[in-house]
């Protein structure tokens, strides 16, 4: 009886040494699970991420584009009215070149009949 009672005794041992290792074997494939699940909400965040800074980028691109647009528009645009503005300059300064001239030859004129001789002899 005894040896009958050793042997059903071990047999009862290896029968729950059996269900320990499909516990273990469960809970290990619970485990891993649970890890590669958190692995792929990391890569999800992860992919979400940089996305967003993707996004962002290209954002901040776009917005820099615009803004040297912009400033080339400027520029140009006080290009032109400088440009507008040294034309007006240039014209006024022949305009009172002109005028200038225009009073030196009536001098010279005025100057040149004073001293003809024919005027000197009528002026007595």
């Amino acid at each position: 009886p005894s040896d009958a009672g050793a042997a059903g005794g071990g047999a009862a041992d290896e029968d729950g040494a059996g269900a320990n290792d499909d516990d273990l074997a469960q809970e290990f494939e619970r485990a891993m699970r649970l890890k590669l699940d958190q692995f792929d909400i990391k890569a999800r965040e992860q992919r979400a991420f940089d996305s967003v800074v993707d996004l962002g980028r290209r954002r901040l691109d776009s917005v820099r584009e615009q803004m040297d647009q912009d400033l080339e528009n400027l520029l140009n645009e006080q290009r032109e009215r400088a440009r507008e503005a040294a034309e007006r300059t240039a014209e006024a300064m022949r305009k009172k070149l002109d005028e200038a001239e225009a009073t030196l030859r009536k001098g010279a004129q005025a100057a040149d009949a004073a001293t003809r001789p024919g005027n000197a002899a009528r002026e007595r």
